[in-house]
């Protein structure tokens, strides 16, 4: 669906394929990505045209659940978000990871060029004495960080890269080189299910929620001037 901001309203719906659990989409000049959740990509190219042309594009993400892309354009690459852990044992559990797909080779890179560690989450939450969401554990309240990516975008001014986590209700801001920057918890009822993320030129930020058993709504967030 392509939605006009200023029109509020749909203003055009392309049919590119059969049903399918469709969780990221990113533009790439006159060429739109669309990622699947099991991993493979669709590429419309030159969508906006009544004969486009449709690619698939076998990632092999080592990752069953993935919801977040983007482009990245100053390596040229695509951004893919895993919703799912790389595993369970003890060296991995805590990582989460974003991996790049090169567009000119369309290959995934054999590790993730960017990870997350959800203790280091909580002791940067600790040290700069943010409150982050709780839930109620075996030794009373502790922190709600499940961190399942469900959005990524990088800020085209700042190339800061933005990560949604709808499960937990979080947007977290990393530089360039993927250091975290600062942790933003989510109004639960504002951010019912914060699945998709872009950001304007002007620093003008949108994020839309999934709509369950509501409708589903699209947030404009405009930078103080």
């Amino acid at each position: 669906f392509l939605y006009d901001i200023p029109s509020k309203s749909i203003k055009k719906t392309i049919d590119f394929h059969g049903d399918g659990d469709y969780e990221g989409i990113a533009p790439v000049g006159k060429d739109m990505y669309i990622l699947r959740s099991d991993g493979m990509l669709f590429c419309v190219e030159n969508y906006q045209s009544s004969n486009f042309k449709l690619d698939s594009i076998q990632t092999n993400i080592p990752t069953l659940d993935n919801e977040g892309l983007c482009y990245d354009k100053k390596n040229k690459q695509l951004l893919i978000g895993a919703k799912s852990k790389l595993g369970k044992t003890p060296e991995i559990k805590h990582i989460r990871a974003i991996y790049g797909l090169d567009l000119k080779t369309k290959q995934l890179s054999d590790s993730p060029v960017i990870t997350l560690n959800t203790q280091e989450i909580l002791q940067f939450a600790k040290d700069n004495n943010i409150q982050m969401h709780t839930r109620e554990g075996k030794a009373g309240n502790e922190p709600n960080l499940k961190l399942k990516i469900s959005g990524v975008y990088i800020h085209p001014k700042t190339q800061d890269v933005y990560v949604l986590s709808a499960a937990d209700y979080y947007l977290f801001v990393l530089d360039p080189s993927g250091k975290l920057k600062m942790i933003h918890p989510l109004n639960r009822e504002l951010f019912n299910k914060a699945e998709g993320i872009a950001i304007q030129k002007n620093g003008t930020i949108f994020i839309s929620n999934e709509g369950q058993l509501n409708h589903p709504t699209i947030l404009q967030f405009t930078p103080k001037q």
